[in-house]
């Protein structure tokens, strides 16, 4: 066995959570079956079994008269030998030389627990003191940890081969293994091994001869009755099928039916359709007269009295009190006005015909889109719920703002489909806001007459055209000197602006005026006025999520002062040039605002990103570039690799000084789950420097304590008491000021760990200074995902991210395998600095089950620092799927209750304002980011 591994009363514990080793009525039974047959077919008179454990073979050949003995590194192990056998078992390697030949040497599942170095020394050394060799290595074992060398059969044959031992052909060794073999030693020649292999294969010939013989023998018998089988399974498929005709044609008699009333319906329904057609009609003519009403409207609120009159009714509000009576007035002439307005009429009656009658009124009724609509097109709904109409335009375009900076769209252009390049153009003169220019930059087009042509048309473009082709960062600078805006967008020469795209940009900049950098939300197209899809709903700004991946990319709206100051776009990082200067942009931006709108149509072709990513593959690479610039920029010790998918990616930050990690696990009873979760632990940690805290409290089962107490032998385990009533709060509140650790990691026991990194992978982000609680990735038991961060206000409070989902799906745009930043993370596996727990005074005892661990949260975020969740952290959570929080009694449930409120009315500022890495956009009926509609 390798000596580097811990074979200590933990190991044999944990050997198997069911059947541990140390349960001797299990094993006992196995072992004894071995030594009769060793017995009954060998009869060797003296037996050394090499890695004997507990003894327990050693004891079943003494008990029928044979001379065996047994040798084992484990000192644990040795110490557990029945007390009469001790004497026969000794604590050794079986790399060290014997004392002594045997009649015949067993080694059972123990080789492949040696390093490379060491296995196969350990077989010439036993063969040294033996002819007869009883040999089991397991083939498969992978998921061992403990498990170093792993092969078939036929590779031991080859070691065994090398020290002059051959596998005996006519010994069944399978009561040991289904893999077990009986290697002999033979000094004999080539022609030996040549006469055993004839042999095998003539005794398999006469096998398969008498087989053959025994064939044609009854071949008559055999044919008779394969026919009259076919003939009987004939005559049933023929009755089946006589038995389907009936049912289709009794079927058909139903569908005729069907199809009379539905003509019925249809001659009604294209009668609603003629009455709606006129509907249409004077709808038109009342939204003519509504035009013609606005103008005056404008008109009136244009005029000194009117304005006269406002500041009278501001004056009056504070002079006369508020009449009940004259406010439900108010409110019911608010929705009369409404219902009436040409705008939201129009909306209905689209609704109305994308969905039927029957689907608005249930829209009406409940104020919900009914599933079966939802299901036939969501973004399609969402589209025509959520974007502004044509009426809607015409008021953006006549709206009046503070601040009306010059905004300057820049795009690079280089060989542009000419079909491309006047969708693009005519999608910025359909903007609303006007006080735009279109700066174009052409790399010295192959038909650049053509494009001239087209620019030369338009007013308010400016560009020039290059000697030569500088590529996207060259010629994007060259269209950025041109720019003389306050602003600059950036706009790929194949994609479109929304008509309404730059008013949004522009209100969000009068609404915060400090702001100099702004993102959207975007979605495809393949053709101008084809169906959009795959939106791409973002969360506000999230520098870990930017690190993961470029999920800003467009629309950018950049303040020129800032791309002055970060020089442009830079040579060298060409594909991914946009991905360098936002992070140069987001790492010197004052304010940056996300507006959560599809304000950018990215266009899919045979040689764009959208569609294939293969396309650029270059551009990964440049991604890296950019992303090892921000690191050596800010100063950060860590390298940079492809993430799961391609165009994402992984930061691995250096963990400085090898902090110590206290993991603080409550326990009550449930001691197999508790095993299982150390065992993981124990086995699978690389990281060293960490202790295990068990938090007892309450138990009543004596097996829990009988466990505790081999616990209490290990240096790295504590057992504390804790014998108040059960507040998760209180419990590792209490634990953390027995901690030594600069790092609490609070840790259910129903939890697994099932990778080795589990600690570093937090560890890394959590001792960043603008890190303040990091999260892992959680499964359930059937690898679908448990917990990927917490959401806010989903059913009303809080959800986990993407629960249910497969556990090797990407998730929403990757973000269930990207290292992100989220508004909470699980208490189930979770990372805090100890100073910053002491900072926010530990977990808030006032809850004492629920919502502790997004409290707690929600307190670190309130101090500037920022919640990641890494989804290379990965642990089973045995939480029941259907369980529920505490709902198996009603004072459970009333505390549940409570919790709840009280974390509303703490938090209600927060939950108002929305959790800002979900987009407002997505339903908080479910975690799997659909859409709300």
């Amino acid at each position: 066995m390798s000596i580097d591994f811990n074979y200590d009363k933990f190991y044999y514990d944990s050997y198997d959570i069911e059947n541990p080793y140390d349960k001797k009525d299990i094993w006992q039974p196995f072992f004894n079956d071995i030594a009769d047959r060793i017995v009954k077919y060998i009869d060797p008179k003296t037996v050394l079994d090499a890695g004997c454990a507990m003894g327990y073979l050693v004891e079943a050949l003494r008990d029928r008269g044979v001379e065996a003995y047994g040798i084992d590194i484990s000192e644990y192990a040795i110490s557990k030998v029945r007390k009469d056998i001790k004497p026969y078992c000794s604590v050794g390697s079986i790399l060290n030389p014997l004392n002594r030949n045997y009649d015949l040497i067993i080694s059972i599942e123990v080789i492949e627990h040696l390093n490379m170095n060491n296995h196969i020394k350990a077989i010439e050394n036993l063969c040294n003191y033996t002819n007869d060799f009883l040999f089991s290595s397991t083939p498969t074992g992978y998921n061992d940890p403990s498990h170093f060398n792993i092969h078939p059969t036929y590779y031991w044959a080859k070691v065994f081969a090398n020290n002059k031992f051959i596998r005996d052909v006519d010994f069944d060794a399978s009561f040991i293994s289904e893999w077990a073999i009986r290697f002999r030693k033979n000094e004999e020649n080539l022609s030996f091994l040549i006469s055993q292999y004839e042999r095998i294969y003539y005794m398999n010939y006469i096998e398969k001869k008498s087989l053959r013989n025994e064939l044609i023998k009854n071949k008559n018998m055999l044919s008779e009755r394969f026919y009259e089988d076919k003939r009987n399974n004939f005559e049933k498929i023929i009755e089946d099928k006589d038995h389907e005709i009936n049912d289709l044609n009794k079927a058909i008699l139903c569908e005729k039916t069907n199809v009379n009333k539905y003509l019925k319906e249809s001659l009604g329904l294209m009668k609603k359709v003629k009455d709606l057609e006129q509907y249409e009609t004077n709808y038109f003519d009342a939204i003519k007269h509504q035009s013609e009403i606005n103008m005056q409207l404008t008109s009136i609120m244009n005029s000194r009295g009117y304005r006269f009159l406002q500041k009278y009714y501001k004056l009056r509000v504070f002079l006369i009190p508020p009449n009940s009576r004259r406010i439900k007035m108010a409110k019911m002439l608010f929705k009369l006005t409404k219902i009436t307005n040409p705008i939201y009429f129009k909306k209905g009656l689209t609704y109305i015909k994308a969905n039927g009658i029957k689907s608005t009124l249930y829209k009406i009724y409940s104020g919900n889109v009914p599933p079966s609509v939802q299901e036939k097109d969501a973004y399609s709904i969402w589209i025509s719920r959520n974007e502004p109409s044509k009426e809607e335009l015409v008021i953006q375009r006549q709206a009046k703002f503070k601040l009306n900076p010059l905004i300057s769209i820049v795009v690079p252009t280089y060989n542009t489909p000419i079909n491309f390049l006047i969708d693009m153009i005519e999608s910025v003169e359909n903007q609303t806001y006007s006080n735009w220019e279109l700066c174009i930059a052409d790399g010295g087009s192959e038909n650049i007459k053509d494009i001239k042509k087209i620019l030369n048309k338009h007013k308010k473009i400016v560009y020039k055209v290059l000697q030569t082709n500088e590529g996207i960062a060259g010629n994007s600078n060259e269209a950025l000197s041109l720019a003389n805006g306050e602003y600059v967008a950036l706009l790929d020469h194949d994609d479109i602006l929304p008509p309404f795209a730059l008013y949004e940009v522009i209100k969000a900049i009068n609404e915060n005026p400090q702001c100099d950098f702004i993102y959207s939300d975007e979605d495809k197209f393949e053709k101008v006025n084809d169906k959009r899809f795959d939106p791409h709903f973002k969360p506000d700004f999230s520098p870990d999520t930017l690190m993961s991946y470029n999920y800003i990319t467009h629309l950018s709206v950049i303040k020129t002062e800032l791309i002055k100051k970060i020089e442009g776009f830079r040579d060298g990082y060409n594909g991914s040039q946009d991905y360098d200067l936002i992070l140069r942009a987001t790492e010197n931006a004052n304010c940056i605002i996300h507006i959560p709108k599809v304000l950018y149509h990215w266009r899919i072709h045979e040689n764009s990103v959208s569609l294939n990513p293969q396309s650029k593959i270059y551009a990964y690479e440049s991604a890296i570039n950019a992303l090892n610039s921000h690191l050596e920029r800010n100063k950060i010790i860590a390298d940079v690799e492809h993430g799961a998918f391609l165009g994402s990616y992984k930061i691995n930050y250096k963990i400085i000084n090898n902090p110590k990690v206290s993991i603080i696990i409550p326990n009550k009873d449930h001691v197999a789950d508790l095993k299982r979760c150390l065992f993981s632990i124990r086995t699978f940690t690389t990281y060293s420097n960490y202790e295990i805290i068990i938090v007892e409290n309450n138990s009543e089962l004596e097996e829990t304590f009988q466990y505790y107490e081999g616990l209490r032998e290990l240096k790295d385990i504590k057992i504390l008491n804790y014998e108040g009533t059960f507040n998760f709060s209180k419990i590792n509140n209490f634990a953390s000021t027995q901690c030594d650790g600069d790092y609490l990691l609070f840790l259910n026991n129903d939890t697994e760990v099932i990778t080795k990194r589990w600690i570093e992978m937090m560890l890394e982000h959590c001792q960043r200074d603008d890190v303040g609680i990091v999260g892992a990735k959680l499964y359930y038991k059937d690898n679908t995902i448990q917990h990927a961060g917490v959401i806010l206000n989903i059913a009303g409070l809080a959800g986990h991210s993407h629960k249910y989902c497969s556990r090797n799906s990407f998730g929403y745009f990757g973000r269930a395998s990207i290292i992100q930043n989220l508004s909470a993370v699980s208490g189930a596996c979770m990372m805090i600095k100890h100073n910053i727990f002491n900072e926010v005074n530990g977990l808030d005892e006032d809850f004492e089950v629920a919502y502790n661990d997004i409290d707690l949260c929600l307190k670190v975020r309130k101090m500037g620092k920022l919640i990641v969740w890494t989804p290379y952290a990965e642990l089973y959570h045995f939480e029941s799927k259907t369980r529920g929080f505490d709902n198996d009694s009603e004072i459970k449930m009333e505390r549940l209750k409570a919790e709840a409120n009280l974390f509303k009315q703490k938090w209600k500022a927060e939950l108002e304002k929305g959790d800002q890495y979900y987009n407002t956009n997505f339903t908080l009926d479910r975690e799997d980011f659909s859409l709300k509609i």
